[in-house]
């Protein structure tokens, strides 16, 4: 099925120039590697970057050219679209594992799991894998910066609207808004939060038709 909900432009500029936090990135590298109509815009805006840079003497400038920062453990060398049958997308393979059923998931509440993806000891926010069964919604949440989401697994349902695998949303600072599984099926996400949410609502919670 194909990919229908992407980064916008903004936020592909800032993958590209390697600047966003690394929970952050995390998200958005893992969509281009299931994404390669984003993938090759990303590297398209590399390209125009290093040009740009190219024609400023050097001794007027000391910004480096757009490079991929490492930040362990997500491997951003293994960034390019692979088209793999693997669910967990390849930059996070190295901190999770290759099979999404046998990760330590934890249960939160009724219907609803997680497993936290590790990150570098000094990055802020959090990287969390949560598991929804059919019908469940997370709670709804407040916040401070930015929470970024990409399904892996079955369908997502963001504020009416229905993801499915490699689809991707943000959200921005001061929001609220609510997450759920499909009645029929139910979905495995990959979330970022720049900030940790103020909860404001049951996990848990079940949709009513």
């Amino acid at each position: 099925m194909p990919i229908k909900h992407c980064p916008d432009p903004a936020t592909l500029m800032t993958c590209a120039a390697g600047s966003q936090p690394e929970a952050l990135c995390a998200v958005v590298i893992s969509h281009l590697s299931l994404c390669k109509t984003c993938m090759d815009e990303v590297v398209r805006m590399e390209m125009i970057g290093t040009a740009l840079l190219a024609q400023i003497e050097p001794a007027t400038t000391t910004v480096s050219a757009p490079a991929r920062v490492t930040r362990a453990p997500f491997q951003q060398d293994t960034l390019l679209y692979d088209g793999t049958p693997s669910e967990i997308p390849s930059p996070l393979r190295a901190a999770v594992g290759h099979e999404i059923d046998v990760l330590q998931w934890h249960s939160v509440s009724d219907g609803v799991s997680s497993c936290r993806v590790p990150m570098s000891p000094e990055a802020q926010g959090e990287l969390i894998l949560v598991k929804l069964e059919p019908g469940v919604e997370l709670p709804e949440r407040q916040y401070e910066g930015e929470e970024l989401l990409l399904v892996l697994r079955g369908t997502c349902v963001r504020d009416g609207a229905s993801l499915e695998r490699g689809d991707y949303a943000e959200f921005y600072d001061g929001t609220a808004h609510g997450i759920s599984a499909s009645e029929t099926a139910g979905c495995i996400v990959l979330i970022a939060y720049e900030r940790l949410p103020h909860q404001i609502s049951r996990p848990g919670q079940r949709q009513v038709a």
